[in-house]
């Protein structure tokens, strides 16, 4: 006569509401047991999983705070010495605001000996890099080595 349950449950709600309350309850009650069985079949290797997926998940943050922490010290001991180099050169800067300073700067390197010299240090920094990139990687095996 019902081909499903659910037709089932149709037809009684249509001619027994208190049945078709009490076959509902019963269902969620089915339903609720079996969530309850779901989370006590968690085993203790899924547990021991996603604690460890936590661990790692805290220990990638802590890197990735790290770096972003060594890049701002690079970039603030950067932004240090390029002030101190300014304040060398130019002992007057600090009587200058920031836009009296940005008009200064952007005359200074259109001049052509300043784009020049510019040039020539770029092409010293090329020839240099190479003995650079092995002193870093030298540094980082001590580091290693050391660890």
């Amino acid at each position: 006569m019902f081909d499903s349950r659910s037709d089932k449950l149709k037809a009684v709600t249509l001619f027994r509401p208190r049945l078709f309350l009490s076959l509902n309850c019963r269902l969620l009650r089915t339903n609720e047991r079996r969530s309850d069985m779901e989370q006590k079949e968690k085993s203790v290797r899924e547990l021991q999983a996603e604690e460890q997926l936590r661990q790692a998940k805290a220990r990638l943050n802590k890197v990735r705070n790290e770096e972003r922490k060594k890049a701002r010290k690079e970039q603030d001991h950067h932004k240090f010495i390029m002030g101190g180099i300014v304040a060398k050169y130019f002992p007057e800067c600090y009587e200058f605001s920031e836009q009296e300073m940005n008009r200064i700067l952007a005359c200074a390197f259109k001049n052509r000996d300043i784009l020049n010299m510019i040039g020539a240090v770029v092409k010293d920094r090329k020839t240099e890099v190479p003995e650079t990139a092995q002193n870093e990687e030298q540094e980082d095996r001590n580091a290693e080595a050391d660890s």
